[in-house]
């Protein structure tokens, strides 16, 4: 994290980023890294008694990135 922020700190020093830039993708990054896994672990697996459900099905959107431009992707566990 620390780095994150010394490369944003340089980014905006050198005039190759604007502040709104860098505070929309840090809030990108914690939705995705802190927020998504959140949400998709608050159904719980464990019935209490020590048995295991079924686990179910979990997507996720990814980005992808091609020589040509880029695009969103959808990831499953299952």
């Amino acid at each position: 994290m620390p780095a994150d922020a010394g490369v944003a700190v340089v980014k905006m020093m050198a005039d190759d980023h604007w502040a709104t830039d860098i505070l929309a993708g840090a809030a990108l990054g914690v939705a995705f890294g802190w927020g998504l896994p959140t949400v998709m672990h608050l159904h719980g697996h464990s019935t209490g008694d020590g048995r295991q459900d079924a686990m179910p099905l979990m997507v996720a959107p990814v980005p992808l990135a091609f020589a040509r431009g880029g695009g969103i992707g959808v990831a499953a566990i299952f």
